[in-house]
């Protein structure tokens, strides 16, 4: 058993999973278990999606990586032509990166920029929920208001922050 891989928790170590097939997990335990976290907050497609694994292999066999400062792939064009067919919401274009923090973050990038090349530097206040959560980077988490969570890390936070009360619709 190797101790190299650093877990979120330093105190409690997660559960080993062996194997996963649709919508269910293996532990090392043998204990077959549901999984309802999917990553988190996301949705899950089922383990071991023979469909998927197919893609992915096929893109693979093609194209692995490539940096987005200076190079493109056909299936990246697609999919942000099937995405954005129609320009749902207004939506024109699309910017694909690895995680949820990293969309969010990109975002908050995307909107400093946007002011800055306007003009209009001094546009510097972002504008949150409570009861949120955005991201594990130090920026996303500074506009999260999971005052748990951001404990450790005072001081660090993006100081331009203030929150608003959630909707309520009932």
């Amino acid at each position: 058993h190797a101790e190299h891989l650093l877990h979120r928790s330093l105190v409690v170590h997660p559960s080993m999973v062996t194997s996963a097939k649709g919508t269910h997990l293996t532990l090392s335990t043998g204990q077959r278990i549901l999984d309802a976290c999917a990553g988190a907050a996301v949705a899950v497609i089922g383990h071991g999606n023979e469909e998927v694994h197919d893609a992915l292999l096929a893109q693979a066999r093609k194209v692995s990586y490539v940096h987005t400062q200076s190079y493109t792939t056909p299936v990246a064009e697609e999919l942000a032509d099937i995405i954005l067919d129609g320009s749902p919401h207004g939506l024109e274009k699309a910017f694909f990166v690895g995680s949820g923090s990293e969309a969010v973050e990109s975002a908050l990038k995307l909107a400093r920029q946007y002011h800055y090349e306007r003009g209009q530097p001094e546009r510097l206040h972002i504008v949150s929920r409570k009861q949120s959560y955005h991201g594990n980077t130090m920026a996303t988490m500074s506009v999260s208001y999971n005052v748990a969570r951001k404990v450790p890390y005072q001081g660090f936070a993006y100081p331009h922050v203030s929150y608003v009360t959630p909707p309520y619709a009932y």
